[in-house]
């Protein structure tokens, strides 16, 4: 993946300069790391707890999510996962989480993610 490949991710919200200096500069690292973001179960498991409205476990894997996007550059998603860990935080029910706004936040994470591993997929199929 070139730089020139990034263009996808840039509307993302990537930075690549970010992320190559996160990874020493090496970009086949960076490619790595990227693909392995495309096999997280997180997401899934996050899906899964917002049906069940388990706050907590919604929480926990948020989280993760806004730690590795962080980690990636990935700031689009960063963003995202930052509204919802704060809907969720300390929230004792999902009521209360969508009090809060949640259920938006779960749905513009949602669109987020889809954009992010889209522009992911294409920018390492190249």
């Amino acid at each position: 993946m070139s730089e020139n490949n990034y263009e996808a991710l840039l509307g993302c919200g990537f930075d690549p300069k970010e992320a190559l200096e996160r990874f020493m500069n090496n970009q086949a690292l960076l490619e790595k790391f990227l693909g392995k973001f495309l096999e997280d179960p997180t997401y899934s498991a996050l899906c899964g707890a917002m049906e069940r409205s388990d706050s907590t476990e919604a929480f926990r894997c948020v989280h993760t999510i806004k730690g590795v996007a962080g980690n990636l550059a990935l700031h689009g998603l960063y963003d995202a996962a930052c509204r919802l860990t704060e809907t969720l935080r300390g929230a004792q029910s999902m009521e209360q989480a969508n009090l809060r706004g949640a259920g938006a936040a779960f749905d513009a994470l949602c669109k987020q993610y889809t954009d992010t591993c889209d522009a992911i997929k294409s920018c390492i199929e190249r």
